[in-house]
């Protein structure tokens, strides 16, 4: 949440948000793919990157880093059967806000 009340990271839909206003105040960020589809990735100069699906027993995990005022964007691979909560422990993460439960996030 920002210092207004507002998401920093949230969602519109099915895709997750990074808020550019008030990007100074993230720190990081991580999105799991667990579809069989690739993952994509919009940059605000309208370029994109795609994060490839799971395979041989591989997920592939977005981290977002903040350094300064550039967002840096790490794809890392995990076991395919990690559940989420060993996957945050891995990165170091740990859950202080959840979306809301309507539906999985995929």
């Amino acid at each position: 949440m920002t210092a207004g009340n507002r998401d920093l990271v949230g969602y519109h839909g099915k895709d997750a948000l990074i808020s550019l206003r008030h990007v100074r105040e993230l720190r990081r960020a991580i999105f799991i793919n667990h579809s069989s589809a690739a993952m994509g990735v919009r940059l605000f100069s309208g370029e994109s990157v795609a994060v490839p699906p799971a395979t041989d027993g591989t997920q592939i995990v977005l981290l977002v880093h903040r350094i300064g005022n550039v967002l840096e964007l790490r794809a890392e691979p995990v076991p395919h059967d990690w559940p989420d909560i060993q996957i945050w422990a891995e990165f170091d993460f740990s859950m202080t806000h959840r979306a809301p439960a309507s539906g999985n996030r995929r």
